[in-house]
């Protein structure tokens, strides 16, 4: 499973997991949903990197089968 679906799978099981503790009034569902959703965004923002130098990509204007603005290197 590559990192990017793990990243947005976390995410929206945190949300479900976050959503069904408030519902049933369980505070520690509630917080373990809120932890699971911000460490699939942290993965989602680490995701945004080139594979080569590391360097911060913006995503909106780099993707797939583009180059590094920084390295030059093959973006994922």
């Amino acid at each position: 499973m590559s990192k990017h679906i793990l990243a947005w799978t976390a995410l929206a099981a945190g949300a479900a997991v976050g959503l069904a503790g408030g519902f049933l009034e369980n505070k520690p569902l509630l917080v373990l949903g809120i932890a699971v959703a911000f460490l699939g965004l942290v993965a989602q923002a680490h995701r945004f990197r080139c594979p080569q130098c590391g360097k911060k990509v913006a995503t909106d204007r780099y993707g797939n089968g583009q180059k590094c603005p920084h390295c030059g290197g093959d973006l994922e």
